[in-house]
């Protein structure tokens, strides 16, 4: 996905960022990894995966972000990719989130998620929310 990016997530346009729904069926192991493509423009990025399944419409607020639930890569990095492990990702909906630091950026990017349990997701895959 190439495009505008609201910048971090708890920002007034985070919301903005790509956003994709993740069904997880049972418990797993997972590791996400956001890279943005080689003819992007460089940024600072971010990735998020936040409890709900739901498009985002407003800013992450704390009380999301303090949650046993929310997963992310930690304070934007200035790397072509950037990845964390989830050492375990309890059954539910999720939203994931890429994002740059800064809103209104423009780059490629491409998420890819690997998981230890076979079958722990829902067939589909993801779907892109925005």
């Amino acid at each position: 996905r190439e495009g505008r990016m609201g910048g971090v997530i708890s920002g007034p346009s985070g919301f903005e960022n790509p956003q994709w729904r993740l069904k997880v069926l049972k418990n797993t192991a997972a590791y996400f990894t956001l890279s943005q493509t080689l003819s992007a423009s460089y940024c600072y990025m971010m990735l998020a995966v936040v409890p709900g399944g739901k498009q985002l419409r407003r800013p992450v607020g704390p009380d999301v972000i303090k949650s046993r639930t929310f997963f992310y890569s930690g304070a934007p990095d200035d790397s072509r990719e950037i990845g964390f492990d989830v050492p375990l990702l309890p059954p539910g909906d999720y939203t994931i989130i890429a994002s740059t630091f800064e809103p209104g950026e423009t780059t490629g990017c491409r998420l890819s998620v690997y998981f230890k349990e076979p079958g722990s997701v829902k067939e589909e895959g993801f779907v892109e929310l925005n």
